[in-house]
């Protein structure tokens, strides 16, 4: 996250990882930020990703895996390689989840991993106490609150 030539490129920066019951996983990200800038939360796989509307889909060698993505700014899936140091390796598939516009102050994102290609839906709803986030899917019904700094809320 370094300094640029403006400063310092964030105030603050924090991702929460939670299993859900065993079911999927969330990966929560809050990114604040001291002047405006565009922010994105990046996931590199070998598997070749499907995308759609509502997400991604990995298909592995055994297993699938379903991505759906939520943010509380407007925010667009987009795909890339990376380049690798090593001209022997492959290039990895990236799945960018990204603001669709400079971030004025702060945004929330989240991703929804759902095992075998299984739908669901994530909402993200932030205000100035923190940020309220909805999951639905198979036998899985939510809602999570976490403060500021991602500690979860009860």
């Amino acid at each position: 996250m370094g300094r640029s030539r403006d400063g310092n490129s964030v105030r603050f920066a924090g991702r929460l990882l939670l299993l859900l019951d065993e079911r999927a996983v969330l990966v929560f990200d809050r990114v604040e930020l001291p002047f405006p800038a565009r922010v994105e939360s990046r996931l590199h796989t070998f598997a070749e990703p499907v995308v759609g509307e509502a997400g991604a889909m990995l298909q592995g060698k055994r297993q699938r895996l379903s991505l759906r993505y939520a943010a509380d700014q407007p925010a667009i899936l987009a795909t890339a390689i990376d380049a690798p140091t090593s001209p022997l390796r492959p290039g990895a598939n990236l799945l960018r989840w990204c603001s669709r516009k400079l971030v004025p102050e702060a945004i929330v994102m989240a991703t929804l991993m759902l095992p075998d290609g299984q739908d669901g839906s994530v909402a993200v709803a932030s205000d100035q106490g923190g940020s309220r986030i909805t999951v639905h899917a198979p036998d899985l019904d939510l809602v999570l609150r976490v403060d500021a700094r991602l500690h979860l809320v009860p």
